[in-house]
């Protein structure tokens, strides 16, 4: 599990450096959304897995 957090890191940065790099995006608009949807993402899924397990112990 660690190392397939790593690996999406990873995954990550190079995508920033990409689209900010190669693909020219403008950096403010692009950071705002990246960083809205990142954190999106990984809240939904703490609420998914809280529900998960609050579900099993209960």
């Amino acid at each position: 599990m660690a190392a397939a957090f790593v690996l999406k890191m990873v995954f990550f940065g190079a995508y920033v450096a990409v689209m900010l790099r190669v693909m020219r995006f403008r950096p403010v608009p692009f950071v705002v959304s990246f960083t809205g949807y990142f954190i999106g993402l990984y809240l939904m899924e703490a609420l998914f897995l809280r529900r998960l397990f609050s579900e099993r112990s209960g």
